[in-house]
């Protein structure tokens, strides 16, 4: 699965994500380098077979390192 979002405007770069599917904790996204500008991508492989759905979240470590709140979840369905 292909996920996009827009980072936070926090004044500082944000260099990590944690993600989360159906609640539960699925994996941290740390940029090695200085964090893409504007909008992110990150894939993540699934197993799942098509027609899977999933719904996803996310929320980053903030300049402070703190955990800020969670995105909006967002149902993704696997192809």
């Amino acid at each position: 699965m292909t996920l996009t979002w827009t980072p936070p405007r926090t004044g500082a770069p944000v260099t990590e994500h944690e993600l989360h599917l159906n609640g539960r904790f699925a994996t941290t996204i740390v940029w090695g380098t200085t964090p893409p500008p504007g909008r992110a991508t990150y894939t993540f492989p699934v197993q799942d077979p098509p027609g899977t759905r999933y719904t996803v979240t996310l929320r980053a470590r903030l300049p402070d390192g703190t955990w800020g709140d969670f995105s909006a979840p967002r149902t993704v369905v696997v192809r």
